[in-house]
């Protein structure tokens, strides 16, 4: 069958593109689905759940730990490149093709997915839960309240470990302890421990 030509306006009015449902649906004759309200609508909930499964559902929270810790990175990235050094009014402008704001969502975006793929991996196999999201603000105050209090008690013994975690130490030294615990685990049924390694890897891109 012939590929019908994508029309304009369900490019430009409806922000189809090729990663969308039409590129998934390249043989459905899309004008004369844009001729139909109903049909419309339809096809912008598709899209949007195409979207949400793609971002794979993380939330506001989390995203903006992975913005922050990527923005230094991001504006990096443009003095070396570009040779600018990026003030706030220059984040949602395009320079030289890219748009700072449209780039550090990106990356942070994917490490995101990557970090949750792990949290959930982890609570498949028995060895840990996600991080709460929403509710993380309220759990770095519990950690640090019982480090506190630990260290309050220790009568001189040493506590190991940070005393007060930062909100991206925390997620970090959580999500990096989910991933351990997933080594282990899968440890158990490999021959070694590159092999644990390497089926981690395997089970995060599946």
């Amino acid at each position: 069958m012939r590929r019908l030509a994508r029309p304009p306006f369900a490019q430009e009015v409806l922000g189809f593109s090729n990663s969308g449902p039409i590129a998934a649906f390249p043989c459905l004759p899309w004008f004369p689905i844009l001729l139909c309200p109903t049909a419309v609508l339809a096809a912008i909930l598709l899209l949007i759940g195409h979207t949400a499964a793609t971002e794979e559902a993380i939330h506001a929270e989390e995203l903006a730990l992975h913005e922050a810790r990527h923005r230094a990175l991001v504006a990096v990235h443009f003095a070396q490149t570009h040779g600018i050094t990026l003030a706030e009014a220059d984040w949602h402008r395009e320079i030289n093709g890219e748009v700072p704001a449209e780039l550090l969502r990106t990356r942070a975006l994917a490490s995101a997915q990557r970090d949750r793929a792990i949290q959930r991996l982890a609570q498949a196999h028995g060895v840990g839960q996600p991080l709460p999201f929403p509710g993380f603000a309220a759990h770095l105050e519990a950690v640090n309240t019982a480090r506190r209090q630990a260290k309050a008690q220790a009568n001189g013994q040493p506590i190991y470990g940070r005393i007060e975690f930062t909100p991206w130490q925390l997620y970090r030294y959580e999500v990096d302890n989910l991933r351990l615990r997933l080594q282990a685990k899968f440890r158990e049924t490999e021959p070694t421990d590159e092999a644990a390694q390497a089926r981690v890897e395997a089970a995060l891109r599946s």
